[in-house]
C-alpha cells in the first residue's frame, strides 16, 4: 500500500505523515521495552533472601520462586 504524506484540501496542504513524531514514537517504544526488562530484573531481586546463621557466622543468599 503507498504512503501518504498529505492531503491537499481545496489548496490547504494537511500534513499526516510527521517523521519527527514517528521518531519520537520509535524512542518511546525503545524506552518502554528497557523498562518493561528492568521490571522483570527488579521482580526476580525481590525473590531474594538474605539470612545470617550467628553461629557459623555465616551470611546465606537464597532466591525463592512464588
Amino acid at each position: 500500500m503507498a504512503e501518504v504524506q498529505t492531503f491537499d484540501l481545496d489548496g490547504t496542504p494537511i500534513d499526516v505523515k510527521d517523521a519527527a513524531a514517528r521518531q519520537t514514537a520509535s524512542s518511546a517504544n525503545a524506552l518502554s521495552v528497557q523498562n518493561a526488562q528492568d521490571i522483570v530484573d527488579l521482580k526476580a531481586l525481590s525473590r531474594l533472601t538474605v539470612s545470617y546463621n550467628s553461629t557459623t557466622e555465616t551470611i546465606k543468599f537464597t532466591t525463592q520462586t512464588h
